[in-house]
């Protein structure tokens, strides 16, 4: 297989200050009509000798073109890791209200394992505890059905004792 040409594209500054070296993509025409695309850096020969590839992207790209590349290429770099962040933030905070919700909805399960809580007849706070938002609102509901009970349960104890005899 022989090279039929060879085509440069999406070249940029490795260095944008010292501008000796870019990174690029080279697409490699065969004769048997395929074409490779190799990832590579091409660089300015210091020692004063020609390298055909930095002179054809040179002579294609120029450093002008060159030089607005590399911006629009650090600019994009920066704008896709800003985005990534963005994501990742959003995603860490729909996944921590997750775990809110979970542990809220295992709090209200523990509440209604509560003897008392499960065999009361007080629906209206029974229901307070179900739709409470916050662990703190389950405890203070839990709490307020408990003295409901504790208090309905020394009435009922009052009326069921017998008066005491003089």
């Amino acid at each position: 297989m022989a090279i039929i040409s060879r085509t440069f594209r999406n070249v940029t500054w490795t260095n944008i200050e010292t501008k000796n070296a870019v990174n690029c993509e080279i697409l490699v025409n065969l004769d048997n009509g395929s074409t490779q695309i190799f990832t590579a850096v091409v660089s300015k020969p210091d020692d004063g000798s020609i390298n055909e590839d930095w002179e054809a992207i040179m002579e294609k790209f120029g450093t002008e073109s060159i030089d607005e590349a590399t911006t629009e290429s650090v600019q994009a770099k920066q704008a896709k890791r800003e985005q990534e962040r963005i994501d990742r933030e959003e995603t860490d905070k729909r996944q921590s209200e997750f775990e809110k919700q979970e542990a809220l909805f295992a709090f209200k399960l523990e509440a209604f394992e509560i003897e008392a809580v499960k065999n009361s007849k007080d629906r209206a706070t029974k229901a307070l505890i179900r739709k409470s938002k916050s662990i703190p609102e389950v405890q203070a509901y839990t709490t307020i059905l408990l003295m409901k009970e504790l208090n309905n349960a020394e009435q009922q104890q009052k009326t069921e004792e017998p008066p005491a005899s003089e």
